[in-house]
């Protein structure tokens, strides 16, 4: 006799090989799938053990992990806030800016359209100013005519 096992779909096959006549050993084989069975249970027991290590291993994992992403988007978070406020500032300040220029450059034209009537005032003044010389010229120029032909023509005599 020759003692055979082989596997076949996940059973355990186990006989006594006799001169090309298989007999099978039921009592053996009973005691061969109790021990199968109870080999079974203990690996499948073993298994969820570990199974239920693993997942404690996993779910006591998760809240750091949790926290360390939420931290970092945070982090992110809290540094576009402060960087939007500080733009916020900056752009309140060329505002402030911009309106300060547009005044100081509207003081800058209505002093400059003053100084322009003031030149042309001048130039209008400078105009009368060269009016009046020549007619004082011209007047000048007429006593002094009368002057000297009363001067240079003898007197009438009286008749």
């Amino acid at each position: 006799k020759q003692w055979y096992q082989r596997r076949v779909r996940g059973v355990q096959l186990a006989c006594w090989f006799q001169h090309n006549t298989i007999s099978y050993n039921t009592n053996q084989n009973n005691t061969m799938f109790s021990k199968l069975l109870k080999e079974h249970q203990a690996k499948q027991s073993v298994i969820r053990e570990e199974n239920e290590r693993l997942r404690k291993v996993a779910v006591n994992s998760v809240p750091p992990v949790t926290s360390g992403l939420v931290d970092s988007v945070n982090g992110g978070v809290a540094a576009v806030f402060a960087n939007q406020r500080k733009l916020e500032a900056e752009a309140r300040n060329l505002q402030q800016n911009a309106n300060r220029f547009a005044k100081q450059t509207q003081q800058w034209v209505t002093l400059l359209e003053g100084f322009n009537t003031s030149l042309k005032e001048i130039g209008d003044i400078e105009n009368w100013a060269k009016t009046i010389e020549q007619d004082m010229l011209s007047i000048a120029s007429s006593l002094e005519y009368v002057y000297k032909t009363q001067t240079q023509t003898p007197p009438e005599q009286p008749k």
